[in-house]
């Protein structure tokens, strides 16, 4: 079971990989989304499902109406799957602008930061959903830390002015993936606008 779990990991990661590369050249980048999509849809549910438990655990008398009522899961198929569709969509939007030291980050050090914090703390937690989430909130945290100090102390912004802020929208690369060309665009334009309102 482990095994299976860390191979659709991995099957995850290089379809987000292959998104990236592609999404600009082709339509049929729309694919790689699918993976990506069904791991998080199955995660959100197998934690939502296991919270759910706990809870009820704690809460309901077994045998009883409410025990008894909440026996399905039909609601958290439909929660596991809007949530899932929203990670997406802020995946996607987060990865518009993304430089090559943002790749480093997260093909490199957030997962050998949760495959360290695997090992590390496999005798502190039980081996379950519930306890997969926290090692990807921890790993996450501590990227986001390393990825704020490498840009407080080795990146640089250049003042935008309105000759540059005119020529950073002409030359913007549309994408062939049309379904969220205006989309990009849209964000681009946006970005740069609030880069040049407020430098």
């Amino acid at each position: 079971m482990s095994l299976l779990k860390n191979s659709s990991y991995i099957l995850t990661l290089l379809s987000l990989f292959g998104f990236l590369l592609t999404w600009q050249r082709s339509a049929f980048s729309l694919f790689f989304l699918i993976s990506i999509f069904l791991t998080l849809f199955w995660e959100f549910f197998l934690f939502l499902k296991l919270r759910k438990n706990i809870i009820k655990e704690a809460t309901l008398i077994k045998g009883s109406l409410f025990y008894r009522v909440s026996m399905g899961d039909f609601y958290l198929y439909i929660f596991s799957f809007f949530l899932a569709i929203f990670g997406l969509v802020s995946l996607f939007l987060n990865f518009l602008n993304l430089e090559k030291i943002d790749f480093v980050f997260i093909f490199i050090i957030l997962p050998l930061l949760m495959i360290f914090l695997k090992k590390e703390l496999h005798l502190q937690f039980v081996d379950n959903a519930y306890n997969d989430f926290r090692i990807v909130v921890i790993a996450s945290f501590f990227t986001a830390l390393f990825y704020a100090f490498y840009g407080l102390f080795f990146t640089y912004n250049e003042l935008l002015n309105l000759e540059l802020f005119s020529r950073k929208i002409i030359a913007y690369k549309s994408a062939s993936f049309v379904y969220f060309d205006f989309l990009s665009e849209f964000l681009h334009f946006v970005s740069n606008l609030k880069f040049f309102i407020f430098s």
